[in-house]
């Protein structure tokens, strides 16, 4: 369950941080407000979620997921949605992400 809610959290990052990248392309303030408030109440979601999912994981492990999860999604929602290039910079840094969480996982019992 604690992935799972790991898994939510880097969802409501991901959520906010789009609504956020919404707000600044909104030329409307009636828009604009909304999205901000979409952003802000996804965010709080990703944070209780993240709170919760602590409880259960070692916080190093939770809070590397956690960001490298949700910089890795945000990376390519970037490109897929938002008409971001892909380069070869972000790739590797994509590369090295994935593992770096890896070794964190794999010793994660191992102290």
């Amino acid at each position: 369950m604690s992935w799972l809610l790991l898994l939510v959290a880097i969802g409501g990052d991901v959520a906010g941080t789009v609504a956020l990248d919404r707000v600044a392309a909104s030329r409307r303030r009636r828009a604009a407000v909304a999205r901000f408030v979409l952003a802000a109440a996804a965010y709080l979601v990703g944070l209780w979620a993240f709170a919760q999912a602590l409880r259960s994981v070692p916080t190093a492990i939770a809070d590397a997921v956690f960001f490298s999860g949700a910089t890795a999604v945000i990376a390519v929602v970037g490109v897929v949605r938002l008409g971001e290039t892909v380069t070869l910079r972000k790739v590797v840094g994509l590369a090295l992400i994935i593992m770096g969480v890896s070794v964190l996982r794999l010793g994660a019992g191992h102290g």
